[in-house]
């Protein structure tokens, strides 16, 4: 039991230390590729911590609806520099993600992977400026990119390769990238520009990129720790249960057999525990001297 609770309270540290409350307004809205769908447009959100962990979804839902059938994420016009993890325990569906004039300044492997159905990701107008060659590696369902009117001046080698479903990609009024692509030949056209103009090594932004990616190894390591310690309290947990299982009935039996025997006892047992001894007094003497004055007071009676 003390490990635990040990283990509940480094738990709720790790969990609770930067959470964040996540608040939707649900609803229906219209996207690229993946058509109308149900929506969580993020409200009120100030997010610039990259350790951000989300605890929790406030907001009503529409008539039968419930977070399962959330297809889309959209932040827009909210201050989210990084994307806060954990989004994925409430919406296990994603298929769109939108981050929208919202000052992000990072997206990583991590940050979308965790949406396996991705198939469209629309990062407009914020500040990146870097993206990792396999930022989209996990992601082979993608078909629609946009990252139009952001900072980039480096993109990994080949970045778009694992996106074989691609279909769409929009990279204009970036610093090295000002070009858009539709269809298998321009995709591949845009590949190439971007190996060609878009060091991945940019000088100016290693020093930013290094800092960031060392907070991402720190935030990997919290979302692994999390998982790892709710592991262990599920397994104690139920070991815990087990025991109730087999302690509780033996209470109850202990408890029934106690009253059985309260209540079968004898009236002399009973006085005998009633009536404690002090001060050196013969209870019992006490107790036949009472029934003689009794006795005596009856015969009387009876005379008169």
């Amino acid at each position: 039991v003390f490990r635990l609770l040990s283990t509940l309270t480094l738990l709720l540290t790790l969990r609770y230390t930067f959470s964040i409350a996540i608040t939707c307004k649900f609803g229906y809205q219209d996207w690229v590729v993946i058509g109308n769908v149900y929506t969580c447009d993020v409200k009120n959100l100030d997010n610039r911590e990259i350790l951000a962990n989300v605890t929790e979804i406030e907001g009503t839902h529409l008539d039968e609806k419930t977070n399962s059938d959330v297809r889309k994420i959209n932040i827009n016009l909210q201050m989210c520099q990084f994307l806060p993890f954990g989004f994925e325990k409430f919406f296990p569906n994603i298929e769109g993600l939108r981050i929208a004039h919202s000052n992000l300044v990072s997206l990583t492997q991590s940050d979308i992977s965790v949406f396996p159905k991705l198939r469209s990701v629309d990062i407009f107008n914020n500040n990146l400026k870097w993206l990792d060659a396999d930022v989209f590696e996990k992601n082979p369902e993608i078909e629609y990119l946009y990252f139009g009117d952001n900072q980039i001046k480096s993109i990994g080698y080949d970045a778009l390769k694992p996106l074989k479903k691609l279909k769409h990609a929009v990279f204009h009024y970036n610093v090295c990238l000002k070009k858009n692509a539709i269809g298998e030949e321009e995709i591949q056209a845009l590949q190439e520009i971007m190996n060609q103009n878009c060091d991945p090594g940019h000088k100016t932004i290693a020093t930013e990129k290094k800092r960031i990616n060392e907070l991402e190894v720190e935030r990997t390591y919290q979302k692994q720790k999390i998982k790892e310690l709710e592991e262990i309290v599920k397994v104690e947990d139920s070991q815990i249960m087990w025991m109730l299982w087999i302690f509780i009935p033996l209470l109850v039996l202990g408890i029934l057999a106690a009253v059985y025997f309260y209540r079968n006892r004898s009236p002399y047992q009973t006085n005998s525990i009633l009536l404690p001894r002090s001060n050196g007094i013969d209870i019992e003497r006490l107790e036949n001297e009472t029934n003689d004055t009794n006795g005596y007071s009856s015969g009387a009676t009876n005379l008169i």
